[in-house]
C-alpha cells in the first residue's frame, strides 16, 4: 500500500482544467511533490502566471495501523484506501490565519483533489475556497 501511495503522490500536478473552466473562482496552480529521500518529500505550490511560490513544506509519508499518514509541520493528514483512491483528512485542527484548519483530500493514480479551509469557534468559514476543492491532474513527461 505504501509504495502505491508514494508513486501516486510523487510528481507534478496542475489544475488547468478547473482554472480554465472557472477562472473567476480558481487560479491556475502548480503543485509539485519532489522526493527527497525514501518517504520524504518537498511540497511546493506556486501560481502558473508568475511562478510565485506561496506554500512550501517538507512532508514525510509513513504507514501505521492500516493508514498512510502525511506528516507535515502544520497538521498531519491521515489517508485510508477506499476503492481506487486514498481518502485523507486531518484530525487535529490547529489555528491558522485566524481559523481552525480543516483539510480534506483524495489521492488517485492521476489526480489529487484537496481543500483547506479555516473555521472560527462558531463553525463559520473564515478562509479557504468558497467554491470547492482544487482538482489537480498529474502530469506525465
Amino acid at each position: 500500500m505504501l509504495e502505491e501511495f508514494l508513486e501516486w503522490f510523487e510528481g507534478d500536478f496542475n489544475n488547468w482544467g478547473q482554472a480554465s473552466s472557472w477562472p473567476s473562482h480558481y487560479a491556475h496552480v502548480l503543485l509539485t511533490h519532489t522526493r527527497l529521500d525514501g518517504t520524504k518529500f518537498s511540497s511546493c505550490q506556486r501560481y502558473k502566471h508568475d511562478g510565485r511560490e506561496y506554500r512550501n513544506k517538507d512532508i514525510e509519508i509513513i504507514e501505521r495501523d492500516g493508514e498512510i499518514i502525511a506528516l507535515n509541520p502544520v497538521a498531519d493528514i491521515h489517508f485510508r484506501k477506499e476503492g481506487d483512491a486514498y481518502m485523507g483528512r486531518n484530525y487535529k485542527s490547529p489555528l491558522v490565519n485566524g481559523g481552525y484548519l480543516r483539510s480534506e483530500c483524495i489521492l488517485e493514480k492521476d489526480k489529487y483533489t484537496v481543500i483547506d479551509r479555516g473555521y472560527d469557534d462558531s463553525g463559520k468559514q473564515v478562509w479557504g475556497s468558497e467554491y470547492g476543492p482544487f482538482v489537480f491532474d498529474k502530469e506525465y513527461k
